[in-house]
């Protein structure tokens, strides 16, 4: 590292922030801003780095280099030689390194003295130089290391720098490697970490660039905790604490970063984007304490557990098998903040937590733990199940707990016992030995339960293990895993444990909903030597399991066909899994121009429909598309951009089929440090639906328009344009399945990323905004799953506005691009509902506008050309119908926000058991659509397209039940929806083609 000069001015007089001497300095980062400028005597000179080596450069008369250690009457350092005072200045006895005399020194020959100097490590190559009073051994040495972590210690050393200066001393100020790493308006105490030392972070109002402070030392088994306190938080602030490692870009977030894990202020605890686990976390805010502790050191996978107030809150695992790259990591949005934190250096002790401690085990938010009666329970009016997780794993000294039932149905139905991995195992599972979870359930029939029985679940170790003590309990091997009812072994299993362990588990249900935890009675196992011989005769099975599996998951590099530039790193998984290395490692050199691709010879299946892409390193200039394509596709274009093939890319964030990228989401962009997806969401016959998926979001779905399912092959293509690329892929018979979307989860909706999502409330808001915005479901209507309606709240006043409420839509998963010998008006993309065109009165706020399916029976075996029958609902009551027939790969719910509306709630997505619309009715309008569909027929025939038919007004049907009752208010009302359906649904055609073009 060679020092920037400050070369004497040979004008003393001169101005001082001239010349070399202000370069040096402005070229110096700025410091945190809690240094005033007013105390800055020159105002266009930058503070100095907190932390920096001083080095100074300097000869006396006698040709001596250095300061001296004689102090002179007035203050000044002298030379030990010949007590020459004019090259130190006043007040620079505290710069410690000591005067030898350098004579005999010859030109280019190295100082005698520099065998004497301290802090060798920092010492610059010697720098040598003539002038008239002969050859002078200039070397740069580091006088001392300095921390200016006060404005005055600043002003301080401009004082010096400018008085050595103009004594004619060479000074240059060189930055230490630094212990941060930062980005954004963070504002940040930078001295080196110290035991007990509380660090100031903030981040100023109004702050809208990516905050980012990482420190650089990483967290090891010594330190392996950190944690911050709030100090002052907005409402819109997000904080969020993690681990990560060096190659995280500046604007990335840990946990939603490959590789890393984060906790979020919102209570969302993630590890490589994925937020899926037993453990959910909780929110923080102004005052609370939270942190991150890893508890368990792995070799391909770690655990961590995230902490607030003390507490554990969720487990999750982390990836990363590279140590060096565990950097405590926080990022900020949404000033203004105010941090206190204790990096790994500060904190003095570690956090220790029990299982036998039960405020330690971990609860969903409907589940109490009752101090008095030792009980937990779960909330009456809860929804789901409530899940309580141990903080620790089952070890050698922990083999066994033990619930005791409290609650029960009548029909003996109960609780239900477990152990599962912190989090779920990237990739997934594709083998019964190898799961992530097992557990033991009071359904009532296979297993019933009686008010004061024990449940229990453990694991057996094998003896090796047992007997070893170097040998470690939590690394990947197998174990048996045993059940107990009142200590007896009801069932026993042999499974792969993977690193870190199994947590216990307890589920709490409507039925055995209050439990009494028991983890001392029989927390050790007394004799093993039956479950030594249980685990010897599971053994076989088990381990030819695991080899069947292998063998599937297995890959060689015949197996895939690929561009020559591309280099592709394989493991072998044979005989048993090793679920870090999965992968299949693809790399393109800078040097390779053009676009390569790799295909993988196995198609996408029903069985095996995901596979997914990690991105390692990608430029902003390089181009990545993941897709399907056909075995003669060629290894130079991307998927999606010619005929029978479908690709996801990553510079424009559209999805493309057939050199088309319409439907109704627009997509999002990808890149490095993100993990994209395709599945084949609907295999229908002819055409099969593929979604897209984003860092476990849905993004949209397109067709797959292949003749042949079989060539569904995945396909990759890289463009480097000059850059490095490299890719982790995650091929299907790596996958037992992929993301779980649900239509009934409103964060699984494929949406744009302006739009956010409430999950507890159901809520999608979007800010203003001028086009409309569409939001789709990852599925689409299943009447043979119990699926077949939804529903959408009106939320915002509209009465007297411009702007309508939001709408709603049946469509297909894209535009389907008919022919027009396929023109038909009952073969539509969508059929919408938007409160327009004086139909404003026909709904209110607080009411809640449906889409419903059905299915007639006649059409019921039909797989192609199926009439259904879609139906409106305004508050549950039938206004409209409308016959269509089925799009290929089924219909999709759409919830529309055009301009003005910004928020919409989603209702219930449910099976409609008991309508209106009875049986005799369906029949009814059957028959008139096919009535309808004869003359559309003979109309076509004649040449005609038939979209120019004028039978809109046959089309839609108001549905109004005649009773005693119905008044001729309720008569209007629907009559308006009426009007509203006929006037919302109307399609343009797009140069006379039958495709709709939605708004």
């Amino acid at each position: 590292m060679s020092p920037r000069e400050i070369s004497p001015n040979s004008n003393k007089g001169g101005n001082p922030v001239e010349g070399s001497f202000r370069r040096a300095l402005v070229s110096q980062p700025a410091m945190s801003s809690t240094s005033p400028q007013n105390l800055n005597p020159w105002p266009r000179i930058k503070s100095l780095p907190p932390i920096y080596t001083f080095w100074v450069s300097s000869w006396c008369q006698c040709r001596v280099w250095g300061l001296g250690d004689k102090s002179s009457s007035d203050g000044i350092n002298s030379c030990n030689s010949c007590a020459d005072p004019g090259t130190v200045l006043k007040g620079a006895r505290d710069i410690n390194f000591v005067c030898r005399a350098s004579e005999g020194v010859k030109d280019g020959e190295e100082g005698p003295d520099r065998t004497a100097l301290t802090n060798k490590a920092f010492i610059s190559p010697d720098q040598w130089s003539k002038s008239a009073r002969g050859v002078r051994c200039q070397t740069y040495r580091p006088v001392k290391q300095r921390n200016l972590n006060t404005p005055r210690k600043q002003l301080l050393l401009i004082e010096k720098l400018y008085l050595m200066k103009n004594r004619g001393l060479q000074v240059a100020v060189v930055t230490m490697p630094g212990q941060f790493r930062s980005a954004g308006d963070i504002l940040f105490t930078d001295h080196p970490p110290m035991p007990g030392l509380i660090s100031d972070v903030q981040l100023k109002q109004f702050s809208e660039t990516s905050n980012f402070l990482q420190c650089l030392v990483p967290l090891t088994p010594d330190k392996p905790f950190f944690f911050a306190q709030i100090r002052a938080l907005s409402d819109n602030s997000e904080i969020t604490i993690g681990i990560a490692g060096p190659d995280i870009a500046e604007d990335g977030r840990p946990g939603r970063w490959i590789n890393t894990v984060g906790y979020s202020s919102d209570g969302v605890c993630r590890t490589s984007h994925n937020d899926a686990a037993n453990t959910h976390g909780a929110k923080y805010s102004i005052g609370d304490m939270f942190g991150v502790f890893v508890n368990h050191f792995g070799k391909s996978m770690s655990t961590v557990i995230f902490v607030k107030n003390g507490l554990p809150v969720a487990t999750r695992y982390h990836f990363e098998p590279d140590h060096k790259k565990f950097l405590p990591t926080i990022s900020l949005q949404g000033g203004p903040i105010d941090l206190g934190i204790m990096w790994p250096q500060s904190v003095i002790m570690k956090p220790q937590f029990s299982d036998k401690n039960m405020i330690h085990w971990m609860a969903d938010k409907d589940v109490r733990f009752n101090m008095a009666d030792k009980m937990f329970l779960l909330d009456s009016e809860a929804e789901n199940v409530g899940i309580i997780q141990s903080p620790t794993s089952l070890s050698k000294e922990f083999e066994h707990y033990e619930v005791i039932v409290q609650s029960v149905s009548e029909l003996q139905e109960g609780p239900a016992v477990g152990i599962a991995t912190c989090s779920l195992l990237k990739p997934t599972p594709t083998c019964k030995t190898t799961v992530d979870f097992f557990r033991l359930s009071a359904d009532g029939e296979n297993i019933k339960i009686s008010v004061g029985q024990r449940m229990g679940i453990g694991i057996h170790y094998p003896k090796e293990v047992r007997e070893n003590p170097s040998q470690s309990d939590k690394s990947q091997q197998l174990v048996l895993v045993f059940v107990t009812i009142d200590t007896k072994i009801v069932h026993a299993r042999i499974i792969m444990q993977p690193e870190g362990g199994f947590f216990p588990l307890v589920i709490l249900t409507k039925n055995g909903y209050k439990v009494t935890l028991d983890v001392t009675t029989n927390r050790k196992i007394e004799t093993h030597e039956n479950l030594d011989e249980v685990f010897e005769n599971y053994l076989e099975e088990a381990n030819r399991l695991m080899l069947n599996d292998s063998l599937q998951r297995q890959l060689k590099l015949e197996m895939m066909r690929k561009s020559e530039d591309l280099t592709v790193e394989l493991h072998d998984q044979l005989p048993l899994v090793d679920f870090s290395k999965q992968y299949c490692r693809v790399r393109l050199s800078k040097e390779a121009m053009g676009i390569h691709v790799i295909q993988f010879s196995l198609p996408l299946t029903e069985s095996r429909p995901y596979y997914c892409i990690e991105i390692r390193k990608l430029s902003e200039d390089s181009v990545l598309t993941l897709g399907l394509a056909h075995s003669r596709f060629p290894l130079n274009k991307h998927p999606g951009k010619l005929p029978e093939s479908t690709g996801y890319n990553s510079r424009d964030g559209k999805m493309y089929y057939n050199k088309l990228h319409e439907g109704f989401t627009p997509g999002e962009r990808f890149g490095e440090g993100d993990m994209v997806g395709v599945e084949i969401s609907m295999f229908d016959k002819n055409h099969p639906v593929a979604l897209f998926s984003k860092n476990y979001r849905a993004i949209g779905t397109r067709y797959v328009t292949m003749p042949d399912q079989d060539q569904m092959l995945p396909s990759v293509a890289v463009c480097g344009n000059g850059y490095d690329v490299e890719i982790d892929i995650y091929w299907q018979n790596q996958y037992l399945k992929g993301p779980a979307f649900s239509e009934c989860k409103p964060r699984d909706w494929c949406y744009p990323q302006e739009v956010t999502v409430d999950s507890v409330s159901r809520v999608f808001s979007v800010p203003e905004h001028e086009d409309v915005i569409l939001i789709q479901s990852p599925r689409p209507l299943n009447p043979d799953n119990n699926y077949d309606f939804f529903e959408v709240q009106i939320l915002d006043e509209f009465e007297g506005s411009d702007f309508p409420p939001p709408g709603i839509a049946l469509a297909s998963p894209c535009p389907q691009n008919l022919s027009p010998e396929g023109s038909s008006n009952f073969r539509l993309d969508f059929v919408r509902f938007l409160a327009i065109n004086g139909a404003e009165t026909s709904v209110s706020v607080g009411d809640r506008i449906g889409w419903g399916v059905i299915v007639p029976v006649s059409e019921q075996n039909k797989q192609e050309d199926r009439l259904i029958i879609c139906y409106l609902c305004i508050n549950l009551k039938v206004a409209m119908t409308r016959v269509i027939y089925q799009p290929r790969g089924g219909v999709y719910p759409v919830i529309m926000l055009p301009s003005g509306a910004n928020r919409a709630k989603l209702g219930n997505i449910v099976h409609i058991r008991s309508h209106p619309i009875t049986p005799s009715i369906e029949e009814n309008l059957l028959k008139e659509a096919r009535d309808l569909l004869a003359k559309e027929k003979d109309f076509k025939a004649e040449g005609k397209d038939a979209q120019e038919m004028d039978i809109d007004n046959s089309l839609f049907k108001v549905l109004v039940p005649e009773t005693e009752e119905t008044t001729q208010k309720q008569r209007n009302s629907w009559k308006v929806a009426g009007n509203v359906i006929m006037a919302a649904n109307g399609f343009k055609r797009k140069n006379k083609s039958t495709s709709c073009v939605l708004l």
